[in-house]
């Protein structure tokens, strides 16, 4: 078995077109109208997944004539043109810290000051505040014995462009080609900063999202393995 080719994918232009390319054909761009019946076109796996080579040689001279295709896209490139309208209230997270509570038995309860000052929060220069990193929040914030506590750690959701900014240009391609993604904080880098006064929730700092590597589903679930997926790899520059 060969590895996946992987192929950049560029944000401008027409980059709808090219992934349909890539689904309908496995390459760039569609081939000459005379090339459309070779057998590398009209017998394309049906199993496509996103990190299995899929087709076996049946002439075992030559190498595999279809392999699983891998687009790269690059990440700064997504935030700037697809991840520009992030929904950061949809992270539970977030919701937790602005309305000051945690979680207390099966209840919510409100932040005290003391409670922050336990979780280890480090305090401004000036005394005004105090912060703590996404560990400390988290720890602080959530039971660690629930499932929550790993989904607020993890600090992860799903983009919908579907619902987002429909009546934009660009919309079309972006449902068609990321329709569904998902994103996450960068939890090394934040800081949940209260007052040190009152503990009460100010501001989040040094907030950055990043997107996940993902794959293109191009039909439900009941045709997910019936159908072409392409794997997309965000390249961190």
């Amino acid at each position: 078995m060969t590895s996946p080719v992987v192929q950049p994918l560029s944000l401008q232009g027409d980059y709808a077109q090219e992934v349909l390319s890539y689904y309908l054909w496995g390459q760039k761009e569609a081939p000459a109208a005379d090339k459309i019946v070779d057998e590398q076109y009209i017998d394309r796996p049906t199993d496509i997944t996103m990190d299995t080579i899929l087709v076996e040689n049946k002439n075992k001279d030559k190498e595999p004539l279809k392999v699983a295709v891998k687009l790269q896209v690059n990440a700064q490139e997504y935030m700037n043109k697809i991840g520009n309208n992030i929904q950061l209230e949809r992270i539970g997270v977030l919701q937790k810290f602005f309305n000051n509570v945690k979680n207390q038995d099966l209840n919510w309860e409100t932040i005290k000051l003391s409670d922050i000052q336990e979780a280890g929060g480090v305090l401004s220069p000036d005394g005004k505040t105090i912060s703590l990193s996404h560990k400390q929040f988290v720890d602080m914030a959530y039971d660690e014995n629930k499932s929550e506590h790993k989904t607020a750690m993890d600090a992860e959701w799903p983009s919908y462009q579907y619902h987002t900014d429909i009546g934009n240009n660009d919309y079309w391609q972006r449902a068609f080609v990321f329709g569904s993604t998902k994103l996450k904080l960068d939890t090394d880098s934040i800081r949940y900063v209260f007052d040190a006064e009152t503990g009460q929730a100010l501001r989040v700092e040094n907030i950055k999202v990043k997107p996940m590597d993902d794959n293109f589903d191009w039909g439900c679930i009941r045709l997910a393995q019936k159908i072409a997926k392409f794997h997309t790899i965000f390249a961190r520059f």
